[in-house]
């Protein structure tokens, strides 16, 4: 028999005095799988974080109110970059000198927009009222926008009505373009186009009347007119009030050529009466038509 040194039956000693487990029996290995296929199976708690609502409203409140601020700075940015210039009521007339040369004689009562880069890189103005044009030319078209149509030259003479009843252009030296949303006109010297608030779709084209245009040349040119139109150019041009009694009166025409001499409001009261088989009566601050 094989003798063990010291060192070796030390070992065997401390070897003999380990504990072994034993194997789990086959029972208990199938009560471990399933108490581990119960854990798996049960849902997993998924911790959630709640937004408080203010919170929730804030990012789109925030995106609404940077677009509405858009939306109002625009027209606002606009309007510091526009020149307006306006012509009250009463006989005297304005002239607007542009930076291409251009002068613009205004009516009464009119109104001339225009951006302050005018001339930069375009020529365009807005007209509501009336203006007498003396275009000069230059590198781009010169343009007029209205309510009802749109004007385009390049160096010409012409006048140009935007009023309430309606518009019209006439030509006293060159040519010009009208467009309005259904038809194109180039006008020569001496031509005339009316379009009215009722059928703005229709451009009437005609010859210009002697005098024209007859408040720059201090003319009230009545060729066919009625009334009510005559008398609403009376109130700018002498900044007074006429009243009519009824429709009648409005759309009573008259024609022919009326001198409008700054202070001979009477006399022109006199030839309408004459023409028109009316008269006028003052009562407070403004005339009644009888």
């Amino acid at each position: 028999m094989l003798k063990l040194t010291k060192k070796e039956k030390l070992i065997w000693d401390l070897c003999s005095k380990i504990e072994h487990k034993k194997a789990p029996s086959k029972q208990d290995v199938w009560m471990r799988l399933e108490q581990q296929i119960e854990i798996s199976a049960q849902p997993q708690k998924i911790k959630t974080y709640k937004i408080p609502i203010f919170k929730r409203t804030l990012l789109p409140r925030l995106i609404t109110a940077f677009f509405i601020t858009i939306l109002i700075s625009i027209p606002i940015i606009k309007m510091l970059n526009t020149v307006n210039i306006h012509s009250s009521y009463g006989h005297k007339t304005k002239t607007v000198s542009l930076n291409d040369g251009t002068k613009v004689h205004l009516n009464a009562g009119t109104t001339l927009s225009y951006s302050k880069n005018f001339n930069s890189t375009s020529r365009e103005v807005t007209l509501s009222g009336e203006a007498y044009f003396e275009v000069e030319k230059g590198s781009s078209p010169f343009i007029i926008s209205t309510n009802l149509a749109k004007v385009t030259v390049l160096g010409t003479k012409f006048n140009v009505r935007s009023r309430e009843d309606g518009f019209e252009i006439g030509v006293n030296e060159g040519e010009v373009k009208i467009e309005n949303k259904t038809k194109s006109i180039d006008l020569k010297k001496g031509e005339q186009v009316d379009i009215s608030i009722n059928q703005p779709k229709i451009l009437s084209v005609s010859k210009v009347s002697n005098f024209y245009p007859g408040w720059k040349n201090n003319k009230l040119i009545c060729d066919n007119s009625s009334l009510e139109k005559i008398c609403k150019e009376l109130e700018r041009r002498y900044a007074i009030k006429i009243v009519f009694q009824d429709n009648l009166q409005k759309n009573t025409t008259i024609s022919g050529i009326i001198d409008l001499s700054p202070n001979n409001l009477d006399s022109v009261l006199s030839s309408i009466s004459l023409l028109s088989k009316r008269k006028f009566k003052l009562q407070g601050d403004s005339y009644i038509l009888l």
